[in-house]
């Protein structure tokens, strides 16, 4: 019989309810003196049962939580790791949240947009909370155009890995090429002809192209690099002569000139060299 009470009266829920009822008791017994004591001034009557109350009910959570403290914590713990796990199995869709939530506030970019991220350029399509949608663009090999594929980024990729905004490539373009000659032409007067046509090849839109590029090197406070429509003379390391060219052009056309430009290279090549050396 006493090993029975002794183990009832460990019992946290018997505990529990001897502290509720405890100071239930007690709150009763002070709200019932207080209403004797100032059974004539309203005021003061609610200030101490408002007062009675509040420290009664904090009183109550104190005794429960001194009685459930070992379980509380255990608790504590057990939620803790839950949301470490949680945190942890969704870092990356947490780290793409929180770019798209910076993308957002910096305007990196926006739809329409032409942006290059980690090597990987294209137009900007779609953009969510996770991913960004991209049309890929074959920038790298000077053709400037869609490849028909579209990728799929994940936001956080704009913030941990290196990040361009193309977006003033989508009009003009600072394009360069070269062309080497293993023949014996006289590469001084070659390359006053490849600069005549290369001129005229940009003259139709020269203007334009000067106002454009002052535009976007005020707006983005930047100086583009390079010299527009140069001609330049080096050599290879096997010594063969190489003509570099740099123009500021219209991106859909930087191809077609470099295309028509070659053509004039080796036409008036022809005309340069001994029969013997042409063939």
């Amino acid at each position: 019989m006493l090993e029975y009470l002794n183990q009832l009266s460990q019992s946290k829920l018997i505990l529990s309810a001897g502290v509720l009822l405890l100071l239930l008791i007690v709150r009763r017994s002070l709200t019932a003196s207080a209403h004797k004591r100032f059974k004539n001034d309203s005021e003061r009557k609610r200030r101490w049962n408002s007062g009675i109350k509040n420290i009664s009910s904090l009183l109550m959570l104190i005794g429960l939580a001194s009685v459930w403290f070992d379980e509380i914590q255990n608790f504590a713990i057990s939620i803790a790791a839950f949301i470490v796990a949680i945190v942890l199995a969704t870092r990356e869709y947490i780290q793409c949240i929180l770019a798209s939530l910076y993308q957002t506030t910096a305007r990196q970019y926006r739809v329409g947009d032409w942006v290059e991220v980690d090597g990987t350029a294209g137009e900007v399509a779609n953009t969510d909370w996770i991913t960004t949608s991209m049309y890929e663009l074959s920038i790298k090999c000077g053709k400037y155009q869609y490849t028909g594929r579209t990728l799929i980024i994940p936001n956080n990729l704009f913030i941990t890995r290196s990040f361009t905004n193309l977006n003033y490539m989508r009009r003009y373009v600072n394009h360069s090429f070269y062309l080497i000659s293993d023949k014996g032409e006289n590469p001084l007067e070659m390359q006053i002809y490849l600069q005549q046509k290369l001129d005229e090849n940009c003259a139709e839109f020269q203007e334009t192209a000067d106002r454009y590029r002052s535009v976007i090197e005020r707006k983005l406070e930047i100086s583009i690099p390079g010299e527009k429509n140069r001609v330049q003379i080096t050599t290879t390391d096997l010594g063969h002569v190489q003509y570099n060219f740099s123009l500021f052009c219209p991106t859909q056309q930087a191809k077609e000139i470099e295309q028509a430009v070659t053509l004039e290279f080796f036409i008036y090549r022809q005309t340069l060299l001994p029969v013997e050396q042409a063939l």
